[in-house]
């Protein structure tokens, strides 16, 4: 699989209507980006395919920011239990502009 990162950012774009120079690791889903509940579930289903996970709804709840949902999707995806995640979990990849 390529860089889950820039997919994701992807699909965040075209969901979520976000500008990808503004997709940092700590932005806000719902509080910065304004998503609402469609856009979430679009987003999930989008990843769901993309990345060939299963994203349970109580997962969804806990999906905070971007690096949240970005570190679920990439454990998920690499075969990880994603409850296994530290909240001090790096991620790269984000622009910082």
């Amino acid at each position: 699989m390529g860089d889950i990162g820039a997919v994701f950012r992807e699909i965040l774009v075209r969901h979520l209507n976000a500008t990808e120079r503004h997709l940092a690791a700590d932005v806000r889903l719902v509080e910065d980006l304004g998503a609402d509940s469609i856009a979430l579930f679009e987003m999930v289903v989008a990843c769901e395919e993309e990345f060939g996970v299963d994203i349970p709804n109580d997962a969804l709840a806990k999906f905070v920011t971007v690096g949240d949902a970005l570190a679920f999707i990439e454990a998920k995806a690499n075969g990880a239990k994603a409850g296994s995640l530290h909240a001090d979990t790096v991620f790269t990849g984000w622009r910082t502009e």
